[in-house]
């Protein structure tokens, strides 16, 4: 399998890659174990969890990059798209994506360009695969939130315990036990993408959140946006009006 760029990544720190019909993001004990032991009542609300895959980069004397994903998984396949995109290694050693398909997000090609550059510094190599949820739509949009008032573990060091406390305390995580780490909407009119980063997210107020939500419900379409509302009142045992 030949791993690529993951241009629908709107949030966190760790790049994620498109692998076939997957989107591989890289393994940690912690999150493996969650995938691994997690109850049936949970999985309705995750994307499918496919195993594990081994990733090794190598150059070639252009400077491309080519990246090998083993073992092959097949249990959700890859969609055509058009457009191209490829990982290459500047003259300065700096991993860059190149690419001429939308959206051109530039926080996705940041974090995924440090990932492969860790694989060429052999830091990791294993993957977890999830299957691709935003694979069979054309334009998506998609919204990363973070929930909760508490962002840290138990086993966290005193200094990130004091940031993600900070990080909370200075945004909507505090006032309404949520924030929005990334957002994309896909604009018909101008063809084009719209980004709210991490660090936007961080900084906008309540009634901000409240406008940004709003805009990426209505950007789906009436009908959808009223299928997703009834879909959660009747989650929250709430009869739809």
């Amino acid at each position: 399998m030949t791993p690529e760029h993951d241009r629908f990544e709107v949030g966190g720190h760790f790049g994620l890659l498109q692998c076939t019909g997957h989107v591989a993001k890289p393994m940690n004990a912690r999150e493996l174990a969650f995938y691994e032991l997690m109850g049936e009542n949970l999985r309705q609300f995750v994307p499918d969890y496919c195993g594990r895959v081994r990733v090794c980069a190598t150059v070639d004397d252009d400077g491309d990059l080519r990246l090998v994903a083993e073992p092959a998984v097949e249990c959700h396949p890859k969609l055509k798209r058009s457009g191209s995109v490829r990982f290459h290694l500047d003259e300065s050693g700096k991993v860059q994506v190149v690419t001429d398909r939308l959206p051109n997000n530039y926080w996705a090609a940041e974090c995924q360009s440090k990932v492969v550059h860790k694989l060429l510094e052999g830091s990791y190599s294993w993957f977890i695969l999830l299957n691709n949820i935003v694979a069979t739509f054309s334009r998506p949009c998609v919204l990363d939130l973070k929930i909760g008032t508490r962002q840290h573990g138990d086993d966290a060091s005193e200094s990130k315990r004091h940031r993600q406390l900070r990080k909370c305390r200075e945004s909507t995580s505090a006032t309404l036990g949520v924030r929005m780490v990334g957002m994309q909407l896909y604009e018909s009119r101008t063809k084009s993408y719209n980004f709210v980063d991490k660090q936007e997210g961080r900084r906008i107020d309540a009634a901000q959140f409240r406008s940004h939500l709003q805009k990426f419900v209505r950007t789906c379409g009436i009908g959808r946006a009223a299928r997703l509302r009834h879909s959660v009142l009747e989650q929250m045992f709430i009869t739809p009006k």
